[in-house]
């Protein structure tokens, strides 16, 4: 029986991408993002060791939450009883998950990462936080077992019921609520998604969408200064949507609605270009009610609104300007983006050889109808080799984050890849027709 036994032991359930014999690396953490590190593979007693090192290193509260306990991730995952284990640990004791810029977490790890939290005797939160150059990655748990090994149908009973415990232990760890809310840690849709992978197939959390619907906190990303309609028209769309599941084919803005009236989806209702006030009319908007007025204050973007379909609500649900300040909530920073982004495409620090700073204005036309004017970035990111030709790309960057890009050689140009030519419009600037999309580009740089 106790050949058996180890047999079982040899296939035990596993969620991990690579395998290794060695345990994982537990210790002081060379970060300001975190306090401890845990790399490599996760193995039988490495959460013991975590608890006795843990002890020596963690902070603990400072008066107001345990918010200071962080421990970086950089694992490929490994024992998912072992992983479970710090999964439940990290919750119920208020350590908080990061995955720092270039660190990969998957599996068992992923799991670990998604229980982050911070606890206090004033406040709680979901804590975890994932740079947008890291690698979040779920998949399914699985039994390994080395090619060409013979196991005993005894043994592989003793490692099924085994599987099937640590897998008992993962739902009920993922569906501890998180902090201040009715809602679980991992969402049944995540967990869904996780169980659909298989081996070394990950379901990659890599964009906006993803993070916004399943709350984890991103950093090392961009954020616009100004809250433009486009924004505006994300944070609605996204804010809703994200209460119900992930978003749904492409919502890429259009600022004219459907149907004979062309009604405009974001109406401005301030002039003041840093406390602005957008009405939304969501894509769903008809039959029932889609709409939400969102604002930004002093960095932070508050909305209120409802969609009667779903019945999802924004703040108090339905408002108007009048009495937006009564009935709006915080919305996350993220909601401003279009969800398809690549969270690699928001990272800050990008090399440039020059910006010049609220000194442009940008406009979308489309025929004699402009359908976006916003002040915009000129960022020139420098020379470079485009098709063996010596040319200049310059990046214009609206408010939402997006970028409108023009690669120049010598006479010739390009906007978003597509051929165009220069010419000069009066009170437009220098313009650019997109032949792929009929649009003018028109960039003026020296706007009253």
């Amino acid at each position: 029986m106790h050949g058996l036994v180890l047999a079982a032991l040899a296939v035990l359930v596993s969620l991990t991408a690579a395998a290794s014999l060695n345990a994982a690396t537990i210790g002081k953490a060379n970060s300001t993002n975190c306090v401890m590190l845990i790399g490599g593979e996760i193995v039988q007693g490495d959460f013991e060791k975590f608890v006795t090192i843990g002890k020596l290193l963690l902070p603990g509260d400072d008066g107001e939450s345990t918010r200071r306990n962080t421990v970086c991730l950089a694992s490929s995952g490994g024992s998912l009883s072992e992983g479970v284990k710090f999964a439940k640990y990290f919750y119920d004791n208020g350590i908080g998950t990061v995955i720092d810029d270039g660190q990969e977490c998957y599996s068992a790890c992923a799991i670990m990462f998604m229980m982050g939290t911070a606890t206090g005797a004033e406040v709680s939160f979901a804590n975890r936080k994932l740079h947008v150059g890291g690698k979040l990655g779920f998949h399914r748990p699985y039994l390994r077992i080395s090619p060409g090994e013979s196991i005993d149908s005894s043994a592989m009973q003793i490692a099924y019921d085994a599987a099937f415990s640590s897998a008992l232990d993962l739902i009920a760890v993922a569906n501890s609520k998180s902090p201040w809310s009715s809602q679980p840690m991992m969402k049944s849709d995540l967990v869904q998604r996780m169980l659909q992978h298989v081996g070394n197939d990950m379901f990659m959390i890599d964009t906006v969408d993803k993070v916004g619907r399943w709350d984890i906190e991103v950093f090392g990303s961009s954020e616009p200064s100004l809250l433009s309609e486009e924004q505006a028209f994300y944070a609605c769309e996204n804010s809703l949507q994200w209460q119900n599941g992930l978003t749904k084919g492409d919502i890429t803005y259009s600022n004219v609605s459907d149907g004979p009236n062309g009604k405009r989806r974001s109406q401005s209702l301030s002039k003041e270009t840093r406390q602005a006030v957008y009405q939304v009319e969501g894509l769903a908007s008809g039959y029932a009610m889609e709409s939400c007025v969102i604002s930004r204050k002093k960095g932070t973007i508050f909305g209120c609104g409802i969609d009667e379909y779903s019945d999802a609500r924004l703040g108090q649900g339905d408002c108007d300007h009048s009495n937006f300040a009564d009935r709006s909530s915080s919305l996350k920073a993220i909601s401003v983006f279009n969800p398809a982004t690549k969270l690699e495409d928001l990272r800050t620090g990008q090399a440039v050889v020059a910006v010049q700073s609220g000194a442009a204005r940008c406009f979308v036309i489309k025929g004699s109808q402009i359908t976006d004017n916003e002040p915009c970035l000129v960022i020139h990111v420098g020379d470079a080799k485009v098709r063996g030709r010596a040319s200049t790309i310059t990046h214009f960057v609206w408010p939402s984050g997006s970028k409108t890009v023009l690669v120049q050689s010598g006479t010739s140009f390009e906007i978003n890849g597509v051929s165009t030519g220069k010419r000069t419009v009066a009170e437009r600037g220098d313009c650019y027709l997109n032949s792929a999309t009929l649009n003018d580009f028109c960039v003026l740089t020296s706007p009253n």
